[in-house]
């Protein structure tokens, strides 16, 4: 009768292909049921993968994820000197099957302090090194434990514990039946853990996509530049050459949105805020003339405000750093003429506005080859069509 229901146990185990939560947790009942029927006292499924932090670092470890005790979740697989901590992580180190029981046929809880005593029944085990103790499992009434590594395919990635009230004696129908079971449950539990990957994986998914959707911008129309300056340099050279060159050389890519050009209703600060999270780039001519002095600039306080807005919603909104960086260029006046930013800005792509060392006057040219030049490494970088 129990043969017959491992045979039904291992037939559902090559027939199903999905294993959710739910069915995980419907096999578990079934099994604990059988389990009493088998006389089984204590159980414990270990899988590999995990680690333990000491105070030598990081060492590998076994984790529960099914057990009578669920109190000790984490075990050493070996000491220092790379010999098991216990009968089952001995198990999952030399992937071996091993059926202990005492010589005298006692109690296994008589062996903790020493492994004098213990035998391993299942043969093929030359070679190997000695049994460690056995390690206590709640009720103390264990007379058998076999340990089982899981296998599936090529993938070896845990170890199950049954630890029987009864002293058995190992057999040929034994061997048949323990690895009829553990090839099972192993097909099993690599299916639910694989389930699980996938669901925590398209959760991940749908979560940088919602994540994406922060921003506004609109997937069926140019992509978008926000464009800052003040006020006061709004009609200047600097800004003319920038917007002569999007409106016409790049008119098929962009779409400009100059702040200082729009007239929408409500607080600047959302209006801006607004147009910033709908823009895919930014530019930002940080520098403004000194009023008082005509061959000194400054930095605009609220175009470092919208430059510090654009930098840290992208930031938000891209994973990788260096792609928060390349989606804006920073434009200021040399540093001969201005002072230090007060935060780091995007390093790689920043304009430093050409002048006539005698005039001041820009050197529109210049300025727009290197304009030019900065807009086309953007679109390599972000791989823009």
């Amino acid at each position: 009768m129990a043969e017959e229901w491992l045979r039904r146990f291992q037939d559902f185990s090559r027939t199903v292909d999905f294993v959710d939560d739910t069915i995980f947790d419907d096999v578990k009942d079934l099994l604990e049921k059988a389990f009493k029927e088998w006389r089984i006292c204590f159980f414990r499924v270990l899988m590999s993968g995990h680690s333990i932090r000491t105070s030598t670092g990081n060492v590998p470890a076994l984790r529960t994820i099914w057990s009578q005790d669920p109190s000790q979740m984490d075990f050493h697989i070996a000491d220092d000197n790379g010999a098991a901590n216990t009968l089952t992580t001995y198990a999952f180190l030399h992937c071996k099957e091993i059926w202990v029981t005492a010589e005298d046929g006692g109690k296994l809880s008589k062996h903790m302090h020493s492994p004098h005593g213990l035998i391993d029944q299942w043969p093929e085990h030359e070679g190997l090194p000695a049994l460690p103790a056995y390690t206590d499992s709640p009720g103390g009434t264990a007379r058998t434990l076999l340990a089982l590594p899981l296998k599936y395919g090529s993938r070896f990635f845990g170890v199950m514990s049954l630890e029987f009230s009864d002293a058995l004696p190992y057999s040929s129908r034994a061997k048949s039946s323990a690895t009829m079971f553990s090839r099972s449950l192993a097909r099993i539990i690599w299916l639910h853990e694989t389930n699980e990957t996938q669901v925590n994986d398209s959760k991940d998914a749908i979560e940088q996509l919602h994540h994406g959707l922060q921003s506004t911008a609109h997937a069926f129309r140019r992509r978008r530049i926000f464009l800052a300056s003040s006020a006061e340099e709004s009609n200047g050279p600097v800004i003319a050459t920038i917007k002569a060159i999007l409106e016409s050389e790049f008119k098929d890519d962009f779409e400009l949105d100059y702040w200082a050009e729009e007239s929408a209703s409500g607080g600047i600060n959302d209006h801006v805020r607004t147009a910033i999270a709908a823009a895919e780039f930014g530019i930002c001519y940080l520098s403004e003339q000194v009023s008082d002095n005509p061959r000194r600039y400054e930095d605009n306080p609220n175009v470092l405000f919208e430059a510090g807005m654009f930098q840290m919603l992208h930031q938000m909104r891209d994973s990788a750093s260096d792609a928060d960086a390349a989606r804006w260029i920073p434009i200021r006046e040399s540093s001969a003429l201005t002072g230090p930013l007060p935060f780091d800005i995007a390093g790689d792509r920043k304009l430093s506005v050409p002048r006539d060392p005698e005039t001041y006057e820009v050197d529109t040219e210049k300025f727009a080859e290197e304009f030019r030049t900065a807009i086309h490494a953007l679109m390599v970088a972000l791989d823009v069509d």
